[in-house]
C-alpha cells in the first residue's frame, strides 16, 4: 500500500511541525531542521517491495540528524540507501562523509549516530528502507559501508542505481510473489555495489583519496583553516599522499578548493529566496579578502563579474 505525506494542504503556522514528524514517521526518529524559515514545501511517497521499502521525498532545503539518544529509544535494525535525484545531499557517519550528486548512492545504518544536509532548490532524493541482514547475510557490514559515495554514472553503480530509480516508479501493478522478485534483485545489486571491508592496512587508491578529501573539504568550503594539512590529518593519510592524490587530477587540491569555493560564491550570488547577503559577505564567508582579485577570478571564471552576477538574478524574477 502507498502511503503518502504533502504539506501542501497544511496550515503555514503548522507546517514545521507537520513535516518533523512525517520525516520521523516515515524514516526513523530524527532531528529535523528546515532551512526555509516560511512556507517550507515537502512531501514524502511511499511504497513496499517485500522487506524493501521505497520513499522519495521532494522539499525545500533541510538537514537531520540521529543521535545516540534517539537509537536508544528505537527498536529495529534498518539500513538506509539513500539515492540523489536532484540536488546534493552531504552525509556523514563513521567518521566518513559522502557528498552525493544525482545518480549517487550511499549507505547508512539507522542503529549508529548520522546526519544528512538536503541542499539544493530542487531537491529530489529517493531512500530505500530494509532490515540490515537483508545486506548482512550478502556480505555488507554497516560500519565498513556506511557513508561511502557510490558513484551512478559509471560500472555497477550506474546499474544499481538504475534499477533502484526505475523501480520507485512502478505504479503498483505486481504481485506480493513479483514484489519479493524485486526486492531481490536490488539486494543483488547493492551487495556487488556497495564498499566492502577493506582488508587490514589496504591503502586507499588515489582516486579514492582524492574522492574522499573532496568530500570532506566541500562540507567546509566556508572555514578559512581548510587546507591540505588539515585535510590529510582528517583522513588519517600524510600531506605527500594527498597531493600524490591530485596528480592525476587536472589541478591541485588547493587549485581545487579555490574553484570550489568560486562555484559556491557563484551559486549563492544567485540565491534569492531568502534575504540576499551582500557581495563582500560572500566573499569574506568562503576567504576571497582582495576584493579586486575576487572580481577578477570570478570574471576569468563564469564570464561576468559577481556585481553583473546578482544583477542578471535580479533581472530574471
Amino acid at each position: 500500500m502507498d502511503i503518502n505525506y504533502s504539506t501542501m494542504n497544511i496550515a503555514l503556522p503548522d507546517r514545521n511541525e507537520y513535516w518533523r514528524q512525517v520525516v520521523c514517521r516515515t524514516f526513523v526518529e530524527l532531528d529535523v531542521i528546515q532551512r526555509r524559515t516560511t512556507g517550507f514545501q515537502g512531501s514524502v511517497r511511499t511504497c513496499s517491495f517485500g522487506e524493501l521499502r521505497a520513499t522519495r521525498i521532494t522539499c525545500d532545503p533541510m538537514a537531520a540528524t540521529r543521535t545516540s539518544d534517539m537509537i536508544g529509544r528505537s527498536s529495529g535494525d534498518r539500513f538506509l540507501i539513500a539515492v540523489q535525484l536532484r540536488g546534493r545531499t552531504v552525509g556523514t557517519q563513521d567518521g566518513r562523509v559522502a557528498d552525493l550528486r544525482p545518480g549517487d548512492f550511499a549507505l547508512f545504518d539507522s542503529n549508529r549516530p548520522y546526519s544528512v544536509d538536503f541542499q539544493g532548490s530542487a531537491f529530489d532524493h529517493l531512500v530505500f528502507h530494509m532490515p540490515q541482514e537483508c545486506l548482512t547475510r550478502v556480505g555488507i557490514q554497516g560500519e565498513h559501508a556506511t557513508a561511502q559515495r557510490v558513484p551512478g554514472d559509471s560500472g555497477r553503480g550506474r546499474l544499481a542505481a538504475s534499477f533502484l530509480i526505475n523501480l520507485s516508479r512502478l505504479n503498483n501493478p505486481q504481485s506480493t510473489a513479483e514484489r519479493a522478485t524485486l526486492a531481490r534483485v536490488a539486494f543483488d545489486l547493492l551487495s556487488s555495489s556497495l564498499p566492502r571491508r577493506r582488508q587490514a592496512n589496504e591503502p586507499l587508491s588515489a582516486a579514492e583519496l582524492a574522492d574522499r578529501a573532496k568530500a570532506y573539504a566541500r562540507t567546509r568550503l566556508h572555514d578559512p583553516n581548510l587546507s591540505p594539512q588539515v585535510t590529510a590529518d582528517a583522513l588519517s593519510v600524510s600531506v605527500r599522499q594527498l597531493h600524490r592524490a591530485f596528480e592525476p587530477q587536472d589541478k591541485t587540491f588547493n587549485a581545487w578548493v579555490r574553484e570550489e569555493r568560486l562555484v559556491a560564491c557563484f551559486n549563492d550570488l544567485g540565491n534569492h529566496d531568502h534575504h540576499q547577503p551582500t557581495i563582500q559577505d560572500i566573499r569574506s564567508r568562503y576567504g576571497f579578502r582582495d576584493p579586486a582579485i575576487f572580481s577578477r577570478s570570478f570574471k576569468a571564471r563564469f564570464g561576468m563579474t559577481p556585481s553583473e552576477r546578482r544583477e542578471s538574478v535580479t533581472v530574471g524574477r
